[in-house]
Formats: C-alpha cells, structure tokens, sequence
C-alpha cells in the first residue's frame, strides 16, 4: 500500500519482474527506492520530481519528466486495448475525467476504433443474412 496524493492507500498493481527490480534498488537502510525525505520518512512527490528532473539534466535528455511518462504509459497501453477502467485503477484516479486526460487518442487508434466497429457490423450483418435466408428455405 502506499500514500496517494489524496492521502488515501492503496495498491499500486506490479509485474513480477518490476517488483524484483524495484526490490533490488532499495536503499539498505531505510527500504525506500528514492531514498530518505524529512524526518525519516518516504521523500515526497516534489522531491522526487526535482531529482528525476535533475537526472533527465544529467543524461542530457529534453523534454521528459516523470508526469510525461504517465501520459505516455496511458496511451500506449489505451493503443493496446486497456480499459479506461483498468487504467483508471492502476493510475490510482479518483476520476474517470484524469483518464481521459492522460490518455491520448490518435489518428491510428481512431481508425482502429472504425474498423473494429465495422468488422462488428459486418458480421452480425452477415448473421441476420444467413439466418433470413435460412429462415426463407425451410418457409418454402
């Protein structure tokens, strides 16, 4: 469990293999994989934000912050087939609105929304044909 910005806990879903490496990064001494804030305690969302920034500063890399990551994961994993829901609950929103803020939809993912729902059409269009025409054949 952990403290969400809302203050309230709650589980944040992981792989196997993502929990084995997150393990391996704990501090020693604390338990904490970003280390020790104030007092003792876990560093807050702040904290963390400036030293990720830092990091990206370090390796050179523009443009990237832990918030661009989230959008990122979001979409990509809507372009794969995951719920809203589901993402709903593994981003830990209270709001169905922040989803859809996160996730972006493109032109390829709306494209394939339309042929999703037109491969749907066209079979129960082919459905309802054959089974009329089933139906017509044994009325004669």
């Amino acid at each position: 469990m952990v403290r969400s910005k809302s203050c309230k806990p709650r589980r944040v879903p992981l792989t196997p293999e993502t929990r084995a490496l997150l393990l391996e990064r704990c501090h020693a001494e604390c338990g904490y994989i970003f280390g020790v804030g104030k007092d003792g305690e876990p560093p807050n969302a702040a904290a963390i934000s400036v030293a990720f920034a830092l990091l990206a500063t370090t390796l050179k890399i523009k443009g990237v912050s832990h918030h661009v990551l989230r959008h990122t994961a979001a979409t990509v994993r809507v372009r794969n087939g995951v719920s809203l829901r589901a993402l709903q609950a593994i981003g830990g929103s209270s709001k169905l609105r922040m989803v859809e803020r996160y996730a972006h939809v493109d032109d390829a993912e709306l494209a394939r929304a339309v042929r999703i729902t037109h491969a749907h059409t066209e079979a129960a269009t082919k459905t309802t044909t054959a089974a009329k025409t089933t139906a017509e054949k044994s009325d004669s």
